[in-house]
């Protein structure tokens, strides 16, 4: 199997964008952010 750079990029984004959101999930606690 091989591992393209750009499949691997990819799947790094989306797990930074996966732990941003829940940890603005958890953060969110301002009233302004609903």
């Amino acid at each position: 199997m091989e591992f393209l750079p750009g499949g691997a990029a990819l799947l790094q984004l989306l797990q930074l964008l996966l732990l941003l959101l829940s940890i603005g999930r958890c953060c969110s606690t301002d009233p302004d952010r609903k």
